[in-house]
């Protein structure tokens, strides 16, 4: 995969206020990175694109692209993350994981999160936030955003026919212009993943990721 670093990664000041973004593909990194470019912090936003869905741990699989994104977050696979002391070869304060708005898309982002949890147990609940979902919108008309099939509906079923025809797709990430890729990282929307470790509960991230990928 081509990473493109950020420019203070693994620096002992700055480094944690780095992002990493990882992508869906090529064109999904040239697109995160012509948006990361246009802030006022570009020099804190490194990007890696996968190539596809990386291989299940729970199935004792492991790949190449997982091994060189260790690398690139400085990240020991194997390592119980207990302690604070744990994080400090992190060259990367977080990573945004931006996938495609569909079920590929979406797919990719559980293994990524079944990754953290199964190869580097402990991570996510010692250092919370560490890893955030860059939620992409499905439809765009104007300046309105829409994040979900329901609400895009509510508004069709209101709109008029003229409003209708500016309606705009964006299933893929790489059918996003540069301009607009600027207007998501203004003010990007990001769902940070909380690791809730209670076992037995409803909410459990150990139950929830094992119930998604154990046997697949």
């Amino acid at each position: 995969p081509k990473y493109t670093g950020a420019r203070h990664a693994g620096s002992k000041e700055k480094r944690m206020r780095c992002r990493l973004i990882v992508t869906e593909g090529d064109s999904a990194k040239a697109m995160a990175l012509s948006g990361a470019r246009s802030r006022d912090d570009k020099d804190f936003f490194g990007a890696v694109p996968l190539t596809g869905k990386i291989a299940n741990p729970r199935k004792g699989k492991n790949s190449d692209e997982t091994a060189m994104l260790a690398e690139v977050l400085g990240l020991e696979p194997g390592r119980k993350y207990r302690e604070p002391g744990d994080l400090d070869a992190l060259r990367y304060g977080e990573v945004w994981i931006m996938t495609d708005q569909d079920v590929d898309g979406w797919h990719i982002a559980g293994l990524l999160l079944n990754w953290f949890d199964t190869r580097m147990p402990g991570l996510m609940a010692l250092k919370p936030g560490f890893v955030k979902i860059f939620a992409t919108p499905l439809v765009v008309v104007g300046d309105r955003h829409f994040y979900s099939e329901i609400e895009y509906k509510a508004w069709w079923d209101a709109a008029s026919a003229s409003e209708r025809r500016r309606v705009e797709y964006y299933k893929g990430l790489g059918a996003w212009t540069t301009a607009k890729a600027k207007r998501l990282f203004d003010d990007p929307r990001l769902v940070s993943v909380e690791y809730n470790p209670v076992e037995g509960a409803v909410a459990s991230a150990d139950t929830a990721l094992e119930a998604a990928f154990d046997d697949r």
